[in-house]
Protein backbone atom coordinates (compact mmCIF):
# COMPACT_ATOMS: atom_id res chain seq x y z
CA UNK A 1 0.00 0.00 0.00
CA UNK A 2 1.21 3.25 -0.82
CA UNK A 3 2.27 5.53 1.63
CA UNK A 4 0.53 9.35 1.59
CA UNK A 5 4.08 10.65 1.20
CA UNK A 6 4.96 8.30 -1.62
CA UNK A 7 1.66 9.66 -3.49
CA UNK A 8 2.81 12.78 -2.59
CA UNK A 9 5.93 12.47 -4.47
CA UNK A 10 4.07 10.64 -7.53
CA UNK A 11 2.34 13.80 -7.51
CA UNK A 12 5.10 16.28 -7.59
CA UNK A 13 7.24 13.88 -10.08
CA UNK A 14 3.88 13.86 -12.29
CA UNK A 15 4.09 18.48 -11.97
CA UNK A 16 8.08 18.16 -12.29
CA UNK A 17 7.87 16.50 -15.75
CA UNK A 18 4.92 18.62 -17.08
CA UNK A 19 6.35 21.72 -15.93
CA UNK A 20 9.61 20.13 -17.66
CA UNK A 21 8.24 20.17 -21.02
CA UNK A 22 6.11 23.79 -20.53
CA UNK A 23 9.41 25.23 -20.01
CA UNK A 24 11.25 23.28 -22.79
CA UNK A 25 8.72 24.35 -25.29
CA UNK A 26 9.03 27.89 -23.87
CA UNK A 27 12.38 28.21 -24.19
CA UNK A 28 12.09 27.17 -27.75
CA UNK A 29 9.88 29.74 -28.76
CA UNK A 30 11.83 32.52 -26.96
CA UNK A 31 14.87 31.21 -29.42
CA UNK A 32 11.72 31.50 -32.49
CA UNK A 33 10.89 34.88 -31.39
CA UNK A 34 14.29 36.15 -30.97
CA UNK A 35 14.99 34.95 -34.66
CA UNK A 36 11.52 36.28 -35.71
CA UNK A 37 12.23 39.77 -34.04
CA UNK A 38 15.87 40.48 -35.84
CA UNK A 39 13.59 39.53 -38.96
CA UNK A 40 10.66 42.27 -37.63
CA UNK A 41 12.73 44.65 -37.64
CA UNK A 42 14.96 44.53 -40.80
CA UNK A 43 11.23 44.00 -42.46
CA UNK A 44 10.38 47.54 -41.01
CA UNK A 45 13.85 48.86 -42.01
CA UNK A 46 13.88 48.03 -45.67
CA UNK A 47 10.30 48.37 -46.27
CA UNK A 48 8.82 50.56 -44.46
CA UNK A 49 11.21 52.68 -42.71
CA UNK A 50 9.94 56.23 -43.60
CA UNK A 51 6.62 54.83 -42.21
CA UNK A 52 7.77 53.41 -38.69
CA UNK A 53 11.33 54.76 -38.69
CA UNK A 54 10.27 58.76 -38.89
CA UNK A 55 13.74 60.07 -37.26
CA UNK A 56 15.76 57.31 -39.71
CA UNK A 57 13.60 59.17 -42.87
CA UNK A 58 15.33 62.16 -41.63
CA UNK A 59 18.72 61.11 -42.36
CA UNK A 60 20.65 62.85 -45.17
CA UNK A 61 23.51 61.70 -46.35
CA UNK A 62 24.94 58.22 -46.80
CA UNK A 63 27.17 58.07 -44.24
CA UNK A 64 24.01 58.81 -41.11
CA UNK A 65 22.06 56.24 -42.63
CA UNK A 66 24.97 53.47 -42.57
CA UNK A 67 25.57 54.83 -39.16
CA UNK A 68 22.16 53.67 -38.06
CA UNK A 69 22.60 50.90 -40.27
CA UNK A 70 25.00 49.30 -38.07
CA UNK A 71 23.34 50.28 -34.47
CA UNK A 72 20.10 48.78 -35.87
CA UNK A 73 22.15 45.74 -36.29
CA UNK A 74 23.51 45.53 -33.06
CA UNK A 75 20.86 45.97 -31.54
CA UNK A 76 19.33 43.61 -33.28
CA UNK A 77 22.24 41.00 -32.74
CA UNK A 78 21.90 42.17 -28.82
CA UNK A 79 17.59 41.44 -28.79
CA UNK A 80 18.36 37.78 -30.63
CA UNK A 81 21.35 36.94 -27.82
CA UNK A 82 19.45 37.97 -24.99
CA UNK A 83 16.22 36.09 -25.76
CA UNK A 84 18.58 32.91 -27.09
CA UNK A 85 20.10 33.68 -23.57
CA UNK A 86 16.83 32.93 -22.02
CA UNK A 87 15.54 30.07 -24.12
CA UNK A 88 18.97 28.23 -24.25
CA UNK A 89 19.10 28.42 -20.77
CA UNK A 90 15.95 27.39 -19.53
CA UNK A 91 15.90 24.07 -22.36
CA UNK A 92 19.26 23.39 -20.62
CA UNK A 93 18.06 23.99 -16.51
CA UNK A 94 14.78 22.03 -17.73
CA UNK A 95 16.73 18.59 -19.00
CA UNK A 96 19.90 19.43 -16.81
CA UNK A 97 19.18 21.58 -13.80
CA UNK A 98 22.38 23.18 -12.14
CA UNK A 99 20.45 25.81 -10.28
CA UNK A 100 20.71 28.92 -12.59
CA UNK A 101 18.48 31.73 -12.17
CA UNK A 102 20.16 34.40 -14.51
CA UNK A 103 17.98 33.59 -17.44
CA UNK A 104 15.22 33.76 -15.36
CA UNK A 105 15.80 37.40 -14.35
CA UNK A 106 16.99 38.63 -17.56
CA UNK A 107 13.25 36.54 -18.72
CA UNK A 108 11.98 39.20 -16.18
CA UNK A 109 13.71 42.11 -17.24
CA UNK A 110 12.22 40.82 -21.13
CA UNK A 111 8.87 40.28 -19.78
CA UNK A 112 8.73 43.65 -18.42
CA UNK A 113 10.14 45.69 -21.22
CA UNK A 114 7.28 43.83 -23.47
CA UNK A 115 4.60 44.33 -21.37
CA UNK A 116 5.33 48.15 -20.81
CA UNK A 117 5.98 48.57 -24.59
CA UNK A 118 2.62 47.11 -26.19
CA UNK A 119 0.66 50.65 -25.26
CA UNK A 120 3.14 51.87 -27.77
CA UNK A 121 2.24 50.48 -30.42
CA UNK A 122 -1.51 52.12 -30.11
CA UNK A 123 -0.33 55.36 -28.66
CA UNK A 124 2.48 56.71 -30.92
CA UNK A 125 0.27 57.16 -33.91
CA UNK A 126 -2.85 58.57 -35.14
CA UNK A 127 -5.76 56.20 -35.55
CA UNK A 128 -5.41 57.00 -39.12
CA UNK A 129 -2.19 55.32 -39.36
CA UNK A 130 -3.28 52.20 -37.42
CA UNK A 131 -2.40 49.24 -40.11
CA UNK A 132 -2.40 45.06 -39.75
CA UNK A 133 1.07 45.45 -39.70
CA UNK A 134 1.24 46.88 -36.37
CA UNK A 135 -1.83 45.02 -34.69
CA UNK A 136 0.49 41.60 -36.05
CA UNK A 137 3.11 43.02 -34.14
CA UNK A 138 1.56 44.21 -31.25
CA UNK A 139 -0.14 40.65 -30.55
CA UNK A 140 2.76 38.61 -31.56
CA UNK A 141 4.18 41.09 -28.82
CA UNK A 142 1.29 40.19 -26.46
CA UNK A 143 2.20 36.48 -27.45
CA UNK A 144 5.96 36.65 -26.21
CA UNK A 145 4.50 38.07 -23.16
CA UNK A 146 3.02 35.10 -21.98
CA UNK A 147 5.79 32.82 -23.40
CA UNK A 148 7.84 34.20 -21.20
CA UNK A 149 5.57 34.34 -18.07
CA UNK A 150 4.93 30.83 -18.61
CA UNK A 151 8.86 30.00 -18.84
CA UNK A 152 9.01 31.81 -15.76
CA UNK A 153 6.54 30.57 -13.63
CA UNK A 154 7.33 26.80 -14.83
CA UNK A 155 10.66 27.11 -13.98
CA UNK A 156 10.09 28.57 -10.79
CA UNK A 157 7.91 25.76 -9.91
CA UNK A 158 10.29 23.10 -11.05
CA UNK A 159 13.03 24.96 -9.14
CA UNK A 160 10.84 25.01 -5.54
CA UNK A 161 9.56 21.03 -6.71
CA UNK A 162 13.60 20.23 -6.49
CA UNK A 163 14.28 22.27 -3.32
CA UNK A 164 11.33 20.75 -1.96
CA UNK A 165 12.18 17.21 -2.49
CA UNK A 166 15.76 17.62 -1.50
Amino acid sequence: MKTEESIIRTEELVNYRRYKDKVIISGLGMIIFGAWSVVKVYMIYFFNAEEYLSDLAELKSGDEKQIAFILLTVLSIWIFCWHFYVGITAVQEALKPKGKVAYIIFGWLLFLFTLFSLPSYFTSRPASKMTDTIFASAFSDLILSVILGQLIYYSSAMKKIIKDGN
